[in-house]
């Protein structure tokens, strides 16, 4: 993920921001599948996953009640996290002002010239 931005500090805390939501969207993941074997819980080495994701899911399993047996809170983590990891790549960009250049500026980019797309 490319982030453009003034400072490094800048940079690194919304690049590692935006790689600790993918890190905890794949944990998430891994939860899921581990749900489909019942043993999972009672191995140790699995317990610290259990503990980094369930609370964050139990919170969506008030929400969304389960159907059939099917957890379906889930779904609601996922988007959220999305949302956050688009919300912090947005975080990191700039808006171009108006009339120096960036998008449908006249610096160059991209844009609509009299009804029709113009480079």
């Amino acid at each position: 993920m490319s982030i453009p931005g003034d400072s490094v500090l800048e940079q690194t805390f919304v690049g590692g921001f935006g790689t600790f939501l993918t890190l905890y969207n794949y944990l998430i993941t891994f939860r899921i599948l581990l749900s489909w074997i019942p043993q999972a819980q009672g191995v140790a080495v699995l317990q610290p996953v259990f503990t980094v994701t369930d609370p964050f899911l139990n919170v969506f399993r008030n929400i969304v009640p389960s159907i059939g047996g099917l957890d379906l809170s889930p779904l609601l983590g996922f988007f959220l996290l999305n949302v956050l990891t688009q919300s912090t790549a947005a975080i990191g960009c700039e808006l171009p002002e108006e009339g120096k250049g960036g998008k449908g500026g006249e610096g160059g980019g991209w844009g609509w010239r009299k009804g029709r797309l113009a480079k």
